[in-house]
């Protein structure tokens, strides 16, 4: 278990500011701290409100210095993509490259390492594909990772390509990865001799013939005893020149010249580029729309579907935001349905959330209301459905209960559900429970670890974030996987958090709160799809629910889990289709 002292969490909050691999360790000794007073409260506290207070009391010495913290991030500015060794850089290259720990297994490998060297993932390279049978001296390098300093190259070593067009040279590097695991990362590197690149390496540095003819040979692999043998001289005289080229070129090694070359040749490698298809649907049947709303108010929009089909109301998950795939579009298609995407306040280019009293819940969802009422008029729509998506379930019922004639009906997927008192409190997920204390009774310690888990993922580090967030769940693990998923999640991601990351905040805060007067006041049929295997508001929480209110009707779809609407859209846009008659 984690340190769990005050003195410790509040040196990680600081640390993670400068060192995103230190967010899961200041996470997990903040949630162990908490985990910890939980456990050691007597039978005769077992109150919620007595609970609340001591975890209050006990977690105020930290809210002024994760404040600090949170300040300090925030005039560091927004940088995105700057972790080398996350996941998303690594899949983004055209080059193989592998992430290997200590055992010489593979724990990262890209699609171009796994289709072009064979890698597979929790496996070991084969022997057979190293060349000169090098096998233990990459396992000696790795056993001894600690003597090496971070992002310096260790070694080039050759490896037989999977398709045996000849042999890659492949640079190690020891690297820190998401978690402050040091892993050993080797990346391809272009060393193919080329006469015209020669030539202007030769021009560049004043190397003479028989310098830029070493410079080929150790390009090449070839051994100075071979070149010796070649060149009909001693193996002491090829030495001597070798190390006058090195003195050269101001370098210490072998190596550092094959590295200086590959630089050169501005790591161009052969092969096939791996190619994502960033159009899910053609731009015909996704446009973007912007309603203009008195007092420079702004909502944005985004319509998916063919012009003559149904219009259902779609408000958008966090995790996924406005990503349509092509397996969605077929959904759509076969139920003669199109979207209309609306983004809530604070999100993409909608505008704040312009209640007269930021603190009066009551107004935000009215108001919003207001909004989709306009929506609606300005698209000639009397009345239409509404999906509504985990989180944003809450504004679905917001605007039911406040436009009761514009709302047919509700389709909730995998919804969200007040939380504040009731029986079913007791089957929230561990970290969902977790994360509502904070933005209820800590909200600066809250507010911290939610902006730095926006931090890493703006480094690059969001198939990290998603490998953490659904460890439990290996049906959603194999779906962020999909090419097709990840890159639509990136590309939503940065749409959601174009405002800032607050806008995240104030979308927990009002989960958290006591919104359940929005279902009480909505009349509309609802739905509740939900998954067999969600991991926030599993089933049993949401039956539990329901018995207090049986107006909701509950389906629960096999087979899925969190991502329920991207594992089966066709569940989701047949219950919409079916209320249409």
């Amino acid at each position: 278990m984690t340190e769990t002292s005050d003195a410790n969490i509040v040196k990680l909050a600081y640390a993670m500011v400068v060192g995103q691999h230190r967010y899961h360790e200041m996470y997990g000794a903040v949630n162990d701290k908490y985990e910890k007073i939980l456990a050691s409260q007597t039978e005769g506290s077992q109150d919620s409100k007595i609970k609340n207070q001591i975890l209050e009391k006990a977690f105020e010495p930290l809210e002024l210095h994760f404040e600090n913290a949170q300040r300090l991030m925030e005039q560091q500015g927004r940088r995105t993509d700057f972790a080398g060794t996350a996941l998303k850089m690594i899949d983004q290259d055209i080059r193989p490259i592998a992430l290997i720990d200590s055992n010489g297994r593979i724990y990262h490998a890209n699609q171009a390492a796994v289709h072009e060297m064979g890698f597979v993932i929790g496996s070991k390279i084969a022997p057979s594909s190293f060349e000169n049978g090098k096998t233990q001296k990459l396992l000696q390098y790795l056993s001894n990772l600690e003597k090496y300093d971070i992002g310096k190259i260790v070694s080039i070593f050759g490896l037989l390509s999977a398709n045996e067009e000849g042999i890659i040279n492949f640079a190690l590097t020891k690297e820190l990865i998401s978690d402050g695991q040091v892993m050993a990362q080797i990346s391809a590197i272009h060393v193919g001799w080329s006469n015209s690149i020669s030539k202007q390496f030769q021009e560049l540095f004043d190397l003479t013939p028989v310098e830029l003819e070493i410079t080929k040979a150790i390009i090449a692999g070839i051994s100075l005893n071979d070149l010796a043998e070649k060149r009909g001289r001693s193996i002491g005289t090829i030495r001597q020149q070798t190390k006058s080229l090195l003195r050269k070129l101001n370098l210490h090694s072998q190596t550092e010249l094959v590295c200086l070359y590959s630089g050169f040749s501005k790591f161009a490698i052969s092969g096939h580029e791996t190619k994502v298809n960033y159009n899910a649907l053609d731009e015909p049947l996704r446009s973007k729309h912007v309603l203009l709303r008195p007092h420079g108010r702004i909502i944005e929009y985004e319509i998916v579907g063919g012009k003559s089909a149904r219009p259902v109301l779609f408000f958008p998950a966090l995790i996924g935001g406005n990503t349509v795939t092509k397996k969605m579009f077929e959904a759509l298609r076969k139920s003669n349905l199109k979207l209309i995407m609306v983004w809530r306040p604070n999100f993409s280019n909608s505008g704040p959330d312009h209640s007269s009293d930021p603190d009066n819940k009551v107004d935000s969802f009215k108001n919003y209301a207001n909004d989709i009422e306009a929506l609606l008029d300005e698209l000639d729509i009397t009345t239409c459905p509404l999906i509504s998506h985990i989180t944003s379930a809450m504004y679905g019922y917001g605007v039911a209960a406040n436009s009761p004639d514009r709302i047919s009906n509700i389709v909730s997927v995998n919804g969200i559900v007040p939380t504040t008192k009731g029986p079913h409190v007791k089957f929230l997920q561990k970290s969902e429970r977790f994360a509502q204390f904070l933005t209820r009774h800590s909200p600066k310690v809250g507010r911290m670890i939610l902006h730095a888990t926006m931090v890493k993922i703006d480094a690059g580090y969001d198939q990290e974030f998603m490998n953490l967030f659904f460890k439990d769940s290996s049906i959603d693990l194999e779906t962020v996987k999909d090419e097709e998923i990840k890159s639509g999640f990136r590309r939503a991601f940065k749409t959601t958090v174009r405002q800032g990351y607050d806008s995240f905040t104030h979308e927990l805060t009002l989960i958290t709160a006591n919104w359940q007067y929005l279902l009480d006041q909505t009349s509309c049929p609802v739905k509740l799809l939900v998954a067999e295997h969600n991991i926030s508001y599993p089933p049993e929480l949401i039956q539990a629910y329901i018995k207090d209110h049986p107006s909701l009707e509950l389906e629960i779809i096999p087979g899925t889990g969190h991502l329920l609407l991207y594992q089966n859209p066709d569940s989701v846009f047949a219950a919409v289709a079916k209320s249409l008659g």
